[in-house]
């Protein structure tokens, strides 16, 4: 707020009371980053096979997934991400 912005008002999100709207704005720019980061490792990991799915004529449906399988995949996205920024770190010293 010092600088004039009010985080409760936001482009993307409609105000709501309690809701802070602005950094929901600007956390949606990362979604897309880490949702598919988490995605392709579980892939590659092979956390996530085809048993995983249902198909029902054209469409194709995810199985809820197992909370281990899920953290342990934003575990690895995490430890990933946090290694790349601290090689970023290393080569801007």
């Amino acid at each position: 707020m010092s600088l004039g912005l009010d985080p409760y008002v936001g482009f993307y999100h409609q105000p709501r009371f309690g809701r802070p709207a602005l950094a929901l704005d600007v956390m949606e720019e990362f979604r897309p980053l880490i949702a598919e980061s988490v995605v392709l490792t579980c892939i590659n990991n092979r956390m996530v096979l085809p048993k995983h799915f249902v198909q029902a004529g054209k469409a194709v449906k995810a199985e809820p997934w197992d909370p281990e399988t899920y953290e342990t995949a934003v575990s690895t996205v995490r430890q990933d991400v946090a290694s790349l920024h601290r090689s970023q770190i290393s080569k801007d010293l």
